[in-house]
């Protein structure tokens, strides 16, 4: 991810704020690495459900050689 940054501010429950500080703590993580890879996932994810989501194209048939001309 390369560019220009955006700010993005959100507020939390203090019960959620004080568990997510402690699962960064243990997991040795920082806010912005954690939260980006959340945004990342749900991203990817959600594109890969709109690809199987798409119907397959068919190739077009192709003229049937064998068949007798009238």
């Amino acid at each position: 991810m390369t560019g220009d940054m955006r700010t993005m501010a959100i507020q939390l429950p203090e019960e959620l704020f004080e568990r997510l500080k402690a699962y960064l703590k243990k997991n040795d993580l920082k806010q912005k690495q954690f939260i980006i890879g959340l945004i990342e996932d749900a991203l990817e994810e959600d594109e890969a459900e709109d690809i199987a989501e798409q119907p397959e194209t068919e190739e077009p048939d192709e003229p049937d050689t064998d068949a007798e001309e009238e």
